[in-house]
């Protein structure tokens, strides 16, 4: 039996955009490239997201799609300073801790949730998930959704789902139920050779996996069939949850942590630290 909790700071830089400069609060705030400029989109906050912009597009794009937007100029430091700080504060939780990116961990609570079943299990981690969104909140002003499952698969599934600010338990009994078909999103586990996803001797010779969403077009692009001839939704989330249950968390050296923050920096050029358009 196993208990892994995946945590991920709610829209981190824009979220610590506005923590820093309370005239932010309540507007939408893009972090990234200003729209007159080649660059992209590194984050923005939720007030922003409901026009429709999202991380990684062209600030031109969600220039126009945000006009009253407020671009702030990324401050890496202050952001890998503040991952520190917050994963400090998940390692006290007393479980192993996977950082996966400067937002986002895993946390293997197994040795702290003793139990005779697997979901009994579960739910004893629920009040560890809630023990260290509301230290984040209380002492570094910032929010996190925590997702809860029996693997790494479904904890991520289920802090995807909770966001913003939420906390989500997937039952191990019931994990076929946690797949939104109606949004179209298929969660699937691609290896290093990205155009093999069918399950079978492929994942065998795999030993790290990257959990994606693809659109069913997408999914069935990569397959070579139709839409019609797709697997059910219960039968992806069942299989990939049995192909991932076997990975574990790893706690890793700070010098090997992922540093995709780099990519931020190199896409977003010098330019005056705030630019308002609109």
């Amino acid at each position: 039996m196993r208990v892994i909790a995946h945590l991920d700071l709610d829209a981190c830089f824009a979220s610590i955009e506005q923590r820093d400069n309370p005239e932010l609060r309540g507007k939408p705030v893009i972090v990234g490239a200003p729209p007159t400029q080649r660059g992209v989109v590194a984050a923005c906050s939720y007030e922003a997201r409901k026009f429709g912009v999202h991380s990684a597009m062209p600030s031109v794009t969600a220039g126009r799609l945000c006009p009253n937007a407020v671009f702030v100029r990324p401050r890496m430091e202050v952001y890998r300073t503040e991952s520190r700080l917050v994963m400090q504060l998940i390692a006290e939780s007393g479980g192993v801790v996977e950082q996966t990116s400067i937002d986002e961990a895993y946390i293997d609570l197994t040795s702290l949730c003793p139990a005779e079943d697997q979901d009994s299990a579960l739910l004893m981690g629920m009040p560890f998930g809630r023990m260290m969104k509301e230290r984040i909140r209380s002492e570094r002003q910032l929010t996190a959704t925590v997702g809860i499952g029996p693997n790494k698969l479904l904890a991520k599934i289920g802090s995807d789902k909770a966001k913003p600010d939420g906390l989500l338990l997937i039952p191990d009994t019931g994990k076929s139920q946690f797949h939104d078909r109606s949004r179209s999103v298929f969660y699937m586990v691609l290896g290093r050779q990205r155009g093999r996803c069918w399950p079978g001797q492929a994942f065998k010779r795999w030993p790290t996996f990257k959990i994606i969403r693809v659109t069913c077009g997408h999914w069935s692009g990569l397959l070579g069939q139709s839409y019609d001839d797709l697997p059910s939704a219960k039968t992806i989330v069942h299989w990939n949850s049995a192909k991932t249950s076997r990975a574990s968390v790893k706690k890793r050296p700070s010098s090997k942590t992922p540093k995709i923050e780099k990519s931020c920096e190199l896409a977003c050029a010098p330019w005056p630290a705030t630019l308002q358009k609109g």
